[in-house]
């Protein structure tokens, strides 16, 4: 079974965002992302440690944007889009990074559309995901478990999000309900 949802413009929003002066680092954008990003967001995120490393906007005015990537310890990739608000400060979000309250937001859209689609109520707590904090891939999918309560079968629940659109959310929801139970 799908489900599909598509998201209105405000969606739903991801956490990993951040509003950053310039301070030191002469006047440098890309330095002063790697520190918000292995500081601030680092902790904000709870990925532990993150190797940060941004290219340099063409200019230092409102609009210019800049890319950073950030490697956990176990190897992943966190993936950043910086936009300069005016000459010394800017807006730094993840593009692929969906924290434990987004994974919550998520499962209760899914609990809400799932229960609809089948007109058995389905309650958050059916639908696990094994991580709280999840890195989407290129696709924008991750994989979930969704229990029937009625049999206690469980099958896999394939989420996908079409991505996340910087400072708006994950572009839309799709629910997958494998067809066996695993």
């Amino acid at each position: 079974m799908k489900i599909h949802r598509r998201l209105g413009r405000r969606g739903l929003v991801v956490s990993a965002a951040l509003a950053v002066v310039l301070v030191g680092c002469s006047g440098s954008a890309a330095l002063s992302g790697e520190s918000v990003i292995e500081g601030e967001l680092a902790d904000s995120a709870g990925l532990g440690e993150l190797d940060a490393e941004c290219n340099e906007p063409d200019g230092l005015e409102a609009g210019e944007t800049f890319t950073c990537t950030a490697t956990t310890e176990d190897g992943r990739t966190v993936e950043f889009l910086g936009t300069m608000t005016d000459s010394d400060s800017f807006d730094i979000v993840s593009t692929n990074l969906l924290t434990a309250e987004d994974v919550v937001a998520i499962r209760q859209e899914g609990a809400r559309l799932l229960s609809e689609e089948v007109g058995v109520e389905i309650l958050v707590d059916d639908i696990a995901c094994p991580d709280e904090i999840v890195l989407l891939d290129a696709t924008g999918d991750f994989v979930c478990e969704i229990t029937d309560t009625s049999t206690g079968d469980v099958y896999e629940l394939t989420i996908s999000t079409g991505g996340i659109e910087p400072g708006e959310g994950v572009r839309r929801l799709d629910f997958q309900i494998g067809d066996t139970p695993i």
